[in-house]
């Protein structure tokens, strides 16, 4: 008395909960990221306005970190969302398992999610059963 249609639609909804859940964890930690590099930004504004005597590479180069720390969450949410770039999303769920401890957590989670079968079909827009294609 085993429906596979049945099976088929939890799974696909639990992929879709799951998506769901992770791009949220990532808009988060995003947003987290950037407060806790506010310091930083500080630093960075005060090179631009002259207090500080950097290089001009160094000043580029602490942009890009920033802009990394940031933004690279908060894309991946975004592409989680909208079942985009798969790819990218693992680079950055690996990246995000340097940021002890809530970073290794949500990297760990993000490739067990990102490596299911049913997972891959929804990013390859062929969701099985038709359940829950964007």
């Amino acid at each position: 008395m085993h429906d596979p249609q049945a099976a088929e639609a939890y799974r696909a909804q639990t992929d879709a909960n799951h998506l769901r859940i992770l791009s949220l964890s990532y808009f988060i930690a995003g947003g987290l990221y950037a407060f806790g590099a506010l310091p930083l930004i500080k630093c960075v504004v005060s090179e631009w306005t002259g207090r500080l005597h950097a290089s001009g590479a160094a000043t580029l180069f602490w942009v890009l970190c920033i802009l990394g720390v940031v933004l690279l969450p908060v894309v991946c949410g975004i592409c989680l969302n909208k079942r985009k770039c798969r790819g990218f999303c693992i680079v950055v769920a690996a990246l995000s398992c340097l940021k002890f401890p809530f970073g290794t957590a949500l990297g760990v989670f993000t490739i067990i999610v990102l490596c299911r079968p049913s997972v891959i079909a929804l990013f390859e827009g062929r969701a099985p059963g038709g359940y829950l294609k964007r």
